[in-house]
């Protein structure tokens, strides 16, 4: 092999690791772009995530405050049924 083939070969390997290299160069830089929009959409998810957990706190107190009212309700119920029991026993 002749130096000239030599240095024509060299010449063709360092343009395809040159070609190789800004390939991979922009790759990096789309993924980069992709990865702050991603970033982006976790921020808005997070954001939203913390509105919802401030929506099921407050859904959860209403549904503790119905449950108490229901419980309280029962309990009335339960003493009227036992009065008029009582005053149905009276009668019969």
């Amino acid at each position: 092999m002749s130096e000239h083939d030599a240095n024509s070969e060299l010449k063709s390997l360092i343009e395809t690791v040159l070609k190789t290299v800004n390939g991979l160069a922009s790759d990096v830089r789309s993924n980069s772009y992709k990865l702050d929009g991603l970033e982006a959409k976790v921020d808005r998810i997070d954001t939203d995530l913390k509105a919802l957990s401030s929506d099921v706190r407050v859904l959860s107190g209403q549904f503790n405050d119905v449950g108490v009212m229901a419980v309280k309700d029962n309990g009335r119920i339960s003493d009227g049924e036992k009065r008029v029991d009582d005053l149905e026993a009276g009668v019969h």
